[in-house]
């Protein structure tokens, strides 16, 4: 943000799924605030900080975002690469809450996207977090 105050909150919905295909929720979860972000020096690792302090051991966490003009069925947005990064700190000076996703996945179907790897490598830049 070169132009306006970087300062933003994230609303963190953390500890569920994303459910559902046409229609999407996310259940399970909670939610935290994080205040006084700043979109000019955060990195992914202070969002992996913020959800460390929840204790999620040995989770595989897939991180989302949500465009702040749509829901989740119409404005969910992978939150892995660095492109993706570049993306959701380019809302932060129009858009001052964003909201983060997690989607806790469970071990039986890391054993299913692990298979899949294995036939079609995935971007080897994704920042996927096992916590």
């Amino acid at each position: 943000a070169e132009h306006g105050c970087s300062l933003f909150s994230i609303k963190m919905q953390h500890g569920g799924r994303i459910q559902g295909d046409k229609y999407k929720s996310y259940v399970g979860g909670e939610i935290d605030y994080f205040d006084l972000c700043d979109g000019d020096r955060m990195t992914m690792q202070e969002i992996n900080g913020m959800v460390k302090r929840y204790d999620y051991n040995n989770e595989v966490i897939f991180y989302y975002y949500l465009d702040p003009r749509n829901d989740i069925n119409h404005g969910l947005k992978e939150f892995q690469t660095s492109k993706h990064i570049r993306e959701f700190y380019s809302w932060v000076e129009w858009f001052k809450l964003i909201e983060v996703i997690c989607d806790h996945v469970p071990q039986e179907e890391v054993l299913k996207i692990q298979t899949k790897t294995i036939v079609r490598p995935l971007y080897v830049n994704k920042f996927t977090v096992i916590i």
